[in-house]
């Protein structure tokens, strides 16, 4: 397993390498205040990294951080078993 997960990083690794190398165009980066000059690879590369991460969090504090928090408070609860309920009075006695 460690093979497989070794052989893939290297292919990632690889492609974002060549991915780099086609994309060496420069690009201006206009923040207002600042400007950056960089490889057009590196400027997608990096929003596809900054888009993960906020995805990743969306997803942490949407849904997973909720329900961790659920599973932890029904963990805190007494899992007893339930008593049944006291049976009713029938209206005719000896009736099953």
């Amino acid at each position: 397993m460690r093979l497989m997960a070794f052989i893939v990083a290297v292919l990632f690794l690889v492609s974002g390498i060549l991915f780099g190398a086609f994309n060496a165009d420069e690009v201006v980066l206009d923040f207002y205040r600042y400007r950056f000059t960089v490889p057009l690879g590196v400027a997608l590369l990096g929003f596809a990294v900054m888009g993960a991460i906020a995805a990743g969090a969306l997803l942490w504090f949407t849904v997973i951080w909720p329900q961790r928090r659920r599973i932890a408070r029904l963990a805190r609860r007494d899992v007893t078993p339930a008593t049944p309920p006291e049976p009713t009075p029938s209206a005719f006695p000896g009736a099953p």
